[in-house]
């Protein structure tokens, strides 16, 4: 009795004529191979149908068959279709680009002038080991990094995921300021949790920095980050820090400290524009019972900037930032507290998908009531990255 009654439901779809509507029927059913036979009969005779491509697209899409999904929609665009079928069109290219594992690779070379290498733009620890106003050195340099990611999801379907990325950034300066090289790693290791509207991200690490002609400084700690879409083009995150860093070399030891941080990032998205505003607080404490000064400290600091994308060729940003340091009173110094405000510039010119060329002017300012940490560093670099993705 089962079989003749599939057998009548072939039969009605065998009675339609329209190729479309019988492509409809055979889904019902679930004869996924015939309902692929009649939209593609229709694309024989118009290989343009949006219609029949659009059907086709939804039925490779329930039978795991993403690249044919991505391969069939390519040439549909918004010019070409109503808003509605665009959005559906979007939607399975979404999807189709969904799968369990992702693996992201990038690197990129740079070549700069530095007007003080021996004082860092980003990092109050190697501030504070190398900021000295009477021996500002120049420079040119060139610049590796590259990163490594793949990310798994648990399960197809799952909004859970693991994901482990490698990072390396590695500087080489004139012979003359090659005291300043420096090689940096970090590895993560993070469990995450991604729907529409919420992603959790919580990642272990473990760093390693080369820097001063050694060995200096292994870290290791956490760094959750939860980001919500509040609305349309409007994203917001918040992230906490825990960081244990532990100096190589005894003579080293005595600034062995641990951070504790908290942040927050707000992402406008509007047309052409993407604005920002980023700011976190960070407690470093010092670890060791015999501390140098200046380890007990807090930082503070600010970010606003835009970027612009102009066609699909351009890009510029546009970044202004200011940082505080308030380093706590000891038997040993007074209290001392530092203010940088730094201005970066950029343009990105796309040679390909993969491929682009930049280039940027960065300018740092830091003011101190101790003479010794008051400096300006001015950087320019121009370089090439490339950007591999597999999905």
């Amino acid at each position: 009795m089962i079989v003749i009654a599939i057998n009548v439901l072939m039969a009605d779809c065998l009675l339609l004529t329209d190729d479309y509507e019988m492509g409809l029927c055979y889904e019902k059913e679930g004869n996924k191979n015939l309902a692929q036979a009649a939209y593609e009969r229709i694309l024989f005779q118009s290989e343009n149908d949006i219609r029949a491509k659009v059907a086709l697209s939804r039925l490779f899409l329930s039978m795991d068959m993403k690249p044919q999904v991505r391969d069939m929609l390519k040439d549909i665009n918004q010019t070409t279709v109503d808003l509605k079928t665009y959005a559906e069109v979007e939607s399975l290219r979404s999807k189709s680009l969904t799968t369990d594992i992702n693996f992201k690779a990038h690197i990129s070379l740079n070549q700069g002038e530095d007007s003080n290498i021996n004082a860092s733009r980003n990092s109050a620890i190697l501030d504070d080991l190398t900021q000295d106003s009477a021996s500002e050195t120049s420079t040119s340099f060139t610049r590796f990094s590259g990163s490594l990611e793949l990310k798994k999801k648990l399960d197809y379907r799952s909004p859970w995921y693991v994901r482990a990325q490698l990072n390396y950034f590695s500087q080489a300066n004139e012979d003359h300021a090659s005291l300043y090289d420096i090689t940096y790693t970090r590895t993560n290791l993070a469990l995450g949790y991604k729907t529409k509207k919420w992603l959790y991200d919580i990642p272990i690490f473990y760093d390693y920095l080369n820097y001063l002609g050694r060995d200096l400084l292994d870290a290791y700690g956490i760094r959750p980050k939860m980001t919500t879409r509040v609305r349309k083009g409007v994203y917001l995150s918040f992230n906490g820090l825990y960081q244990i860093h532990q100096y190589v070399n005894t003579t080293d030891q005595s600034r062995d400290d641990k951070v504790l941080g908290l942040g927050s990032d707000l992402i406008y998205l509007k047309d052409e524009w993407t604005h920002f505003f980023k700011a976190k607080a960070e407690r470093y404490m010092a670890t060791s019972e015999v501390k140098d000064d200046f380890i007990d400290k807090w930082l503070t600091s600010l970010h606003i900037g835009s970027i612009y994308k102009y066609s699909q060729t351009y890009k510029m940003k546009f970044t202004l930032g200011q940082r505080y340091l308030s380093f706590d009173e000891t038997s040993k110094s007074n209290k001392r507290d530092d203010y940088s405000y730094d201005l970066l510039a950029g343009v990105e010119y796309s040679v390909s998908k993969k491929l682009t060329l930049h280039g940027a002017i960065h300018y740092l300012s830091n003011h101190s009531n101790y003479s010794s940490a008051v400096y300006d560093k001015q950087e320019i670099s121009v370089g090439l990255r490339y950007r591999y993705e597999e999905r």
